[in-house]
């Protein structure tokens, strides 16, 4: 379908603006088209966008850079110039009376051969702002891994555009003292069978919106297929050298063409092709962002602080800055599980209640756990976090309940640290001395540990139960990563023989018959029961059986009332307990004395000396 006048005049692009984009494209060459060339219905559009640093300085000769200028024509690479090398990142303006350099923040190595161009962010932007390439990304490690630039590709997996993250650019602008020149052209062009009877007077149109900001737009007849004007005619010339004889071993032009040596005819004729109707719309729009001013990632400015936080019981909330002395905050414990889901992060316990978060690789939050389940954090730590962290914090952030964790106040203001330790850690080093005590005893450790139970077995903590279903999710995680890592055959063969056609009874009811031998059914019995209520809490993961769910929590002794968290804790904590106590009766493995053969004689009695 022909497209309409506003489509040429690009009528929905007029509101573009590179100061109202979250990202701002350094170069652009994106090319989209249907049809074939200069045949009805072909369609085209280009859109392209040159860049360069300037200094502010130069901010006068920087407005008169337009797309001639700075656009996708410009080469790239090293140069002498009256006997001076330039760099190509650098290009010189005291030619045109100005001072200091230009710098392109995108490197473009052209096309050559079978090798496709490549575009490169800037070495200095990159380094500067702590940025590392990923793919096509440029990450920022320090502010949760955040994408500061990207390059995308067409079909073809050449490059068509560099954009930036606009929050970085003004940080790096006011280090250096530099403004962005930005010149774009946008061309719509497309081939009818019949005259559009635009408004545009004589088939022509011009608007200049502003001096940053043109469009033009013109209709051509043309002959449909070679895409000359129409009713022009082709003249044809031939011309021949006559002094060349085709006949000797080595032919030889002497001298220059001339009218001895050369002969020509031409002819005159009309064109092929059908008249039909191109019509172009073209925009040209540039614009300069100036520095803001504030440099916090690289001039290391105060950064602004905006983000709100609870300060007391009735929920008055304000910027942490404005406090002062020393102050604790209370979160929802569901802040732990959004952090630990940044890149990077990490979580690590000192006491019972009291621990580290690292939602980075270069921060750590000292927290605690109080009665109610709410996290503690000393409010000084939050008020230097950057911006973005603080909002994920304040996201979370609730007003002052159930007091600060004790064990958080000893260590913080008493600098005495409970002598406890959290179930969590209790847990991994369980799984440890369990091994331990069957290498020392029987040989081999009884637990298969490899990189992924591992990393589950790292994955188990309090704070994923947010919800009371996710009790029973925390459940099968601790049973993947240690009652389904028993080893089972090397269990029977410490435990009591089967019976003939009896089948082989799970891991953990192998284990447990096995310990029976050392302590007694019973005995054995109560030691197995949190292991096995953390197995019937792990089935109600995939399927709901209320029964389960009673007998589970009746053997890992945890009360619904308790905080969502402490009941996660209580699971590991059992969990932990049953380990370490069956890795004691192991180390003190008694292996049993086979029954006298009552069918043989009794041996004589030894003489006295």
């Amino acid at each position: 379908m022909p497209r309409d006048q506003t489509w040429f005049e690009l009528r929905d692009r007029r509101r573009d603006s590179f100061e109202r984009s979250p990202w701002v494209p350094l170069r652009v060459e994106e090319v989209s088209r249907t049809g074939e060339r200069i045949h009805v219905g072909f369609e085209e559009e280009f859109y392209g966008v040159g860049s360069s640093l300037f200094p502010t300085a130069a901010g006068d000769y920087a407005l008169t850079q337009e797309w001639r200028h700075l656009g996708l024509s410009q080469s790239f690479g090293g140069y002498v110039d009256r006997g001076e090398y330039v760099p190509s990142d650098l290009q010189p303006l005291d030619r045109d009376g100005a001072a200091g350099h230009a710098v392109p923040l995108v490197l473009v190595a052209n096309r050559i051969g079978s090798f496709s161009p490549e575009w490169q962010l800037h070495q200095d932007f990159t380094l500067t702002l702590q940025l590392r390439r990923e793919g096509d990304l440029w990450v920022a490690p320090r502010e949760g891994y955040r994408t500061a630039a990207r390059l995308l590709r067409d079909a073809d997996s050449d490059p068509v555009r560099l954009e930036v993250a606009r929050e970085y650019l003004p940080d790096y602008l006011s280090a250096r003292d530099m403004g962005l020149r930005l010149v774009t052209f946008h061309q719509r062009q497309a081939v009818q069978a019949s005259d559009p009877h635009f408004e545009w007077l004589g088939g022509r149109w011009q608007e200049q919106v502003s001096a940053e900001d043109s469009f033009e737009g013109w209709i051509t007849e043309i002959h449909e297929g070679n895409g000359l004007p129409f009713g022009e005619r082709m003249m044809i010339m031939h011309a021949a050298r006559t002094d060349v004889d085709p006949s000797d071993d080595i032919p030889e032009m002497v001298g220059p063409p001339t009218d001895e040596n050369t002969t020509s005819t031409t002819v005159t004729r009309g064109l092929r092709g059908q008249r039909v109707y191109q019509i172009n719309g073209e925009r040209f729009r540039n614009e300069w962002i100036a520095p803001s001013g504030l440099s916090t990632r690289i001039r290391h400015d105060p950064e602004p602080q905006h983000v709100q936080f609870p300060v007391d019981a009735s929920g008055v909330t304000q910027v942490l800055r404005q406090q002062t002395g020393g102050y604790w905050l209370w979160f929802k414990p569901s802040l732990v599980p959004a952090l630990l889901n940044l890149r990077d992060s990490g979580l690590q316990w000192y006491t019972q209640d009291t621990g580290s978060m690292s939602p980075g690789p270069e921060e750590n939050l000292h927290f605690g756990v109080n009665a109610l389940g709410l996290v503690n954090i000393y409010g000084q730590d939050v008020a230097e976090l950057p911006n973005w962290l603080q909002a994920i914090l304040a996201a979370h952030a609730v007003p002052p309940d159930g007091g600060v964790s004790p064990e958080l106040l000893a260590s913080q203001v008493r600098a005495e640290p409970a002598d406890t330790i959290a179930p969590e850690t209790m847990l991994q080093l369980s799984v440890q001395a369990l091994n331990a005590a069957t290498t020392a005893v029987w040989g081999v450790p009884v637990m298969r540990l490899n990189a992924i139970n591992t990393r589950v077995l790292e994955s188990c903590h309090r704070f994923r139960v947010q919800t009371p279903t996710d009790l029973y999710v925390l459940a099968k995680d601790v049973t993947r990563a240690v009652l389904e890592t028993l080893e089972l055959d090397l269990i029977l063969q410490h435990g009591p023989p089967l019976k003939p056609k009896e089948n082989k009874p799970a891991s953990r009811n192998a284990l447990q018959r096995a310990v029976a031998t050392q302590i007694g059914e019973e005995k054995a019995r109560l030691l197995f029961g949190p292991l096995a209520g953390v197995y019937d809490l792990r089935l109600n993961d995939a399927h709901h059986a209320q029964e389960k769910i009673d007998s589970g929590l009746a053997l890992l002794k945890i009360d619904l009332t308790w905080p969502l968290v402490d009941q996660g804790a209580h699971l590991l904590g059992a969990t932990a307990l049953a380990l370490r106590d069956i890795a004691q009766i192991i180390h003190a493995w008694k292996t049993p004395q086979p029954a006298p053969d009552q069918s043989q004689p009794n041996p004589p009695a030894l003489l006295d000396a």
